[in-house]
């Protein structure tokens, strides 16, 4: 799992791996020919892999043979438990600020979870289409719009779907990517910076057998900036979630 923070101004990539025993946090700094990298270790149990957070809290997913839970853990470190009626594996989430839910993300389908009524439901709106899985996603458009992928070699479009007044959710847009037939999303995070919405997108060459981040225009597609990742690993995807308060 990967923790990335863009920052414009100040060129840091921030970076969270996940082993057995505890999380590591990278943080590299520089310009695009040069970074200086330092490790924190921060104890948590793999069963408990970070989900998301907000401004307020920590979301945790626990699910082993016992258990199948959300964790939720506050700024005194307060846990909270919530038991989950998904049965299907959680492969992406997101916080909704606006709405104050938790997106929860599957190979088929979108839950909620209201901070407010404690209520976890699907979006009924959203599906796949033509019987393929979905990889990841992420919201952008003052949390109107929700960017979709799919999980498959060479994608050439990534799905947009807009929210309705009645909280519906139709597709509007498919954005162009067009990866090679040995390339395929890990993750993606869209960036607001100088009033444009870009995105960044982790992608793995079964080729050259590594992963990179490209930053694109989210109107166009275009990518206007590379980063070479560290790892080698394609079974274990990098994973961005952006956090406004990095205390």
């Amino acid at each position: 799992m990967l923790l990335v923070d863009l920052l414009s101004q100040s060129n840091t990539l921030q970076t969270l791996t996940t082993n057995d025993n505890n999380n590591e946090l990278f943080e590299s700094i520089g310009n695009d020919n040069l970074y200086s990298i330092s490790t924190i270790e921060i104890p948590l149990k793999s069963s408990q892999p970070i989900l998301t957070v907000s401004s307020n809290n920590i979301f945790v997913n626990e699910q082993t043979k016992r258990k199948n839970q959300f964790v939720l853990i506050d700024d005194n470190l307060k846990k909270t438990f919530i038991k989950s009626p998904i049965k299907e594996s959680i492969i992406d989430s997101l916080w909704y600020d606006k709405k104050q839910k938790l997106l929860l993300l599957t190979e088929t389908k979108i839950f909620t979870y209201d901070s407010n009524t404690k209520i976890i439901q699907a979006i009924i709106d959203i599906k796949p289409m033509d019987g393929r899985v979905f990889k990841c996603f992420s919201m952008f458009n003052n949390e109107c719009s929700l960017l979709i992928a799919y999980d498959e070699w060479g994608l050439k479009f990534i799905e947009k779907w807009d929210v309705n007044e009645d909280e519906s959710w139709e597709l509007t847009e498919k954005f162009p990517l067009n990866l090679s037939s040995n390339e395929f999303v890990g993750n993606m995070l869209t960036i607001y910076d100088n009033d444009d919405f870009n995105l960044a997108i982790t992608i793995y060459n079964d080729f050259t057998e590594e992963w990179r981040m490209e930053l694109r225009h989210l109107e166009t597609g275009i990518c206007f900036r590379t980063i070479l990742l560290s790892r080698f690993d394609r079974e274990n995807d990098y994973r961005m979630i952006y956090m406004e308060n990095m205390i």
